[in-house]
């Protein structure tokens, strides 16, 4: 990832929205990786093998949670609690790019913080990253994820077929997009 782009993100390591604070893990985060990352329902449709002990939430966080500056914790800020985690990944070959990937703990399902993660994590890429291009996308199956991309303005553009085997079979993509142009235009439109 280019330098600067990780600099970014270091004076970023915090991004409040109304409900949530997007900010780094701690290891006190680590019940509530234990909570989503164990459980099955909230890893069906997503590439990680999640946690299966506490201890095991302890070394996701220290040993790929902390090494990465674009991977933020999502905190319902009223109660001060982890509810899930979006990763912003920069395209190192193409760096007006990104894709981000979010895991929400299935008691927090339907309430809108996926939502307003996604709203923030546009914001971000475009304001502060300079990106271009926002992508993401959803397994066959995880249709909530689509609409929450959809309610912020990201389209779908192709379903990849078989793109991949996950947990022993192969699985359809949905793929999602947001350009700069379009989100600007959004921007407008809510004055």
């Amino acid at each position: 990832m280019n330098t600067n782009y990780c600099d970014i993100f270091k004076e970023n390591e915090t991004i409040i929205t109304k409900r949530l604070t997007l900010r780094k893990f701690t290891l006190d985060d680590a019940q509530s990786v234990y909570e989503y990352g164990s459980d099955e329902e909230s890893l069906k449709y997503i590439a990680w093998n999640g946690v299966k002990t506490i201890d095991e939430a302890k070394e996701n966080i220290m040993n790929h949670y902390w090494l990465k500056p674009e991977v933020y914790a999502i905190e319902l800020s009223e109660i001060k609690k982890c509810i899930g985690c979006v990763a912003l990944r920069v395209d190192e070959s193409n760096p007006e790019k990104a894709r981000f990937a979010i895991i929400i703990n299935r008691s927090f399902w339907g309430k809108g913080y996926m939502t307003e993660t996604i709203r923030k994590i546009n914001e971000f890429g475009f304001s502060k990253l300079g990106l271009r291009k926002i992508e993401s996308g959803h397994y066959i199956g995880n249709e909530g994820s689509g609409k929450s991309m959809q309610r912020c303005g990201m389209e779908e553009v192709c379903i990849s077929k078989r793109e991949c085997k996950e947990k022993g079979k192969f699985l359809d993509f949905v793929n999602y997009e947001i350009t700069k142009e379009k989100w600007l235009q959004q921007q407008a439109n809510m004055l």
